[in-house]
């Protein structure tokens, strides 16, 4: 009884965490996109921070880590990330740059303190949230049959650190990922419109 409940909590578990947190890291970054196209950098660093903590939060939550404690800060949520050994996130220190500047901006919300923009946010958002978000899903569970038991997490590394997918992280497809579904959309739509400009 104890494995049957070990693996409906897991089911849970990812099952939140991709709706309730990759899913919506998703949409905020596409309205982090859609601020930027309108010129509201204010808002553009509150959802990207908003986009790049879910994904964090993801991860760790489908490596059933815990998420307490983090609040918004993504400099530590990177951090405790990064303690996890199946996710040995590919981003240099420029990615690690913009996550202090989104970390210092983003929760700038009511202009307590000044910001400034350098023109080349959505550039940084875009690599760091496609960085990032190729580790936002279930790894090393285990196919089983009949005659065999393999764990695939290494197929699954493999496959994320591609060189193909380290040239062109917004390649890679994540099964039922929310960006993917809306990728596929009429080219008419905003969503579409929002996350395919510039």
């Amino acid at each position: 009884m104890g494995r049957v409940d070990e693996n409906y909590k897991n089911i849970v578990l990812n099952t939140f965490a991709r709706q309730a947190f990759r899913d919506v890291a998703d949409k905020d970054y596409i309205l982090a996109r859609t601020c930027y196209r309108m010129g509201l950098i204010n808002q553009f660093f509150w959802c990207g921070l908003q986009a790049v903590e879910k994904y964090l939060k993801a991860i760790l939550l489908f490596n059933n880590k815990k998420t307490l404690n983090l609040n918004h800060d993504i400099k530590k949520s990177l951090k405790r990330v990064e303690g996890i050994k199946k996710a040995e996130l590919d981003i240099d220190e420029k990615d690690r740059e913009f996550v202090r500047q989104l970390n210092k901006f983003g929760n700038n919300r009511y202009l307590t303190k000044s910001f400034d923009s350098d023109g080349n946010e959505l550039f940084k958002l875009d690599k760091l949230v496609w960085g990032i978000r190729r580790y936002c899903n279930v790894f090393g569970y285990v196919l089983t049959s009949s005659e065999f038991k393999k764990d695939i997490y290494e197929a699954q590394i493999k496959d994320i650190e591609l060189k193909f997918y380290k040239d062109y992280p917004n390649k890679f497809q994540i099964f039922g990922g929310y960006l993917e579904k809306v990728l596929k959309m009429n080219i008419r739509n905003s969503q579409r419109e929002n996350l395919v400009w510039c």
